[in-house]
């Protein structure tokens, strides 16, 4: 995770755990297990999930929130808030 972006998560008060290990590709074992998979940046992460998971690269709902080189963490940040929140809407909570 981004400098960026972790100054942005504590300037909002989000606690942040594991942010010092590297991402990690999702498992095949994950489709399986979840009833929903999304990917932050579609640009980023589509042309992954083709290679690794072709079958599966369609069911992913992809958010379209930019990495560094794409927008600035505060502006990506709050985007990926109003998605969350969104989300939770969805979910019932």
């Amino acid at each position: 995770m981004s400098a960026g972006a972790l100054a942005e998560l504590a300037r909002l008060g989000v606690r942040v755990r594991g942010a010092e290990r590297a991402p990690r590709p999702v498992r095949p074992e994950e489709f399986a297990l979840y009833a929903r998979v999304i990917a932050l940046d579609g640009d980023e992460h589509r042309p992954m999930l083709a290679r690794s998971h072709p079958t599966e690269v369609e069911r992913v709902e992809y958010w379209d929130i930019g990495d560094l080189w794409k927008e600035r963490p505060a502006d990506a940040m709050q985007r990926l808030v109003l998605r969350l929140e969104r989300l939770l809407d969805e979910l019932g909570g």
